[in-house]
């Protein structure tokens, strides 16, 4: 999807009895925009020892939907997550993970032994996206309830560029005007990779990127 559009954003924050308003334009290349509806999220526990960075998930429902050599998100209640994971085998509630992923949100390891874990299904949304060229990156979490998170990863080939965790109801905005370095700038974007830890219901990301 693509064409010339113009972007109008207003800003209004009610401090006391004061209230502060910005308003801008933006004129840019609609590059993509979309509501993405994602899958229940799945509850579990390590089956392995904490510190793993391969082993094995038991996951709460049979009827998890997990696949073997599925891409999945992991993520840890205690704190933190590990994204990009290879799903390597999977057995009734068993489900075994492969040395792969990338940590973040302050974790190093997998929880220990018995502790919770949930795992995710990333939807994969293909971009041809030159990162320095961008002239408006927003992005949300429509997720109802404010403590669930959702993560949104740009990916140049297979190396991450850029991650952000928006929890439930929040939004992200990048725009050329605002004096903020461009997240994605000096990189081709082939990928954006998008999840929640929502256990009780599917969740509505959105996107929308426009370029000069």
């Amino acid at each position: 999807m693509s064409g010339l559009i113009t972007v109008n954003e207003q800003t209004t924050v009610n401090v006391g009895s004061l209230s502060f308003t910005e308003q801008i334009a933006i004129l840019g290349n609609l590059a993509i925009q979309g509501k993405y509806s994602l899958p229940v999220a799945q509850p579990g526990v390590t089956a392995t020892a904490g510190g793993i960075t391969s082993g094995t998930l038991t996951m709460t429902n049979s009827s998890h939907g997990i696949v073997n050599a599925q891409r999945i998100d992991v993520y840890f209640p205690s704190g933190g997550w590990i994204i990009g994971v290879t799903v390597t085998g999977v057995s009734g509630v068993t489900v075994t993970v492969g040395a792969t992923g990338t940590f973040g949100g302050g974790a190093s390891a997998y929880p220990t032994t018995g502790q919770a874990v949930i795992v995710a299904t990333p939807q994969q949304i293909n971009l041809t996206l030159t990162g320095s060229n961008a002239q408006l990156i927003v992005l949300q979490n429509l997720d109802t309830v404010a403590a669930n998170s959702a993560l949104f990863g740009f990916y140049a080939g297979s190396t991450e560029d850029f991650m952000i965790e928006l929890l439930g109801g929040r939004l992200y905005e990048w725009d050329a005007t605002n004096g903020v370095t461009n997240p994605i700038s000096g990189d081709s974007i082939t990928a954006l990779y998008v999840s929640h830890n929502n256990t009780a219901n599917a969740v509505v990301l959105q996107v929308g990127i426009a370029t000069n």
